[in-house]
């Protein structure tokens, strides 16, 4: 068990070394701090806006609406009040790639609800649902946010951003869960 708290230690130091500077650009904008668009108003989409910041990556805001697909085909939408959205841009980039696809996340062949944050501490811990295990999120540690336990929207861009699909990205947070059509 030490030696494992060693490697973890160690895997945070090592990702202390890496410049992170885009995590900072721009502080995330609250549900509240948002004031509706013009256009047609879609829910799930502005709630899925809300987890992202309006420097993440298409890739990143792509496994986010597959997260947010998720968990309304497992009945657990993550916003039951409608959010407003006041970045406009953001929305609009969301809302395209939100509608342009059908994936969703399954475990043993059913969608499943998923805690999604915009930041954790660093590791996204197990809550004892069979399909959540604990996944270690070292680049979370330099965002300045920690907004609590779930999959890390800020962790999932940072990977993105670096080069894996959001296929990918998804599966170094949930390895047990598989994308599929819905």
């Amino acid at each position: 068990m030490r030696d494992k708290f060693l490697l973890i230690l160690l895997f945070f130091l090592l990702m202390a070394a890496i410049p992170l500077g885009f995590l900072t650009r721009q502080s995330r904008t609250s549900p509240q701090e948002f004031a509706t668009p013009d256009e047609a108003f879609d829910a799930q989409a502005a709630s899925a806006a809300s987890l992202c910041k309006s420097s993440f990556c298409d890739e990143a805001i792509r496994a986010v609406a597959i997260l947010q697909r998720t968990n309304h085909a497992a009945g657990n939408d993550t916003q039951t009040t409608e959010p407003v959205i006041s970045e406009k841009e953001l929305y609009s980039r969301v809302k395209a790639i939100f509608d342009s696809g059908n994936e969703i996340l399954t475990y043993q062949n059913r969608a499943v609800g998923i805690p999604v944050t915009l930041s954790t501490d660093g590791m996204l811990c197990s809550s004892g649902e069979a399909y959540l295990c604990a996944v270690a999120s070292p680049w979370d540690s330099f965002s300045g946010e920690t907004a609590g336990d779930g999959v890390s929207t800020t962790g999932i861009n940072y990977l993105c951003e670096r080069g894996l699909s959001a296929e990918e990205a998804l599966r170094w947070y949930l390895p047990k869960l598989t994308v599929a059509a819905q």
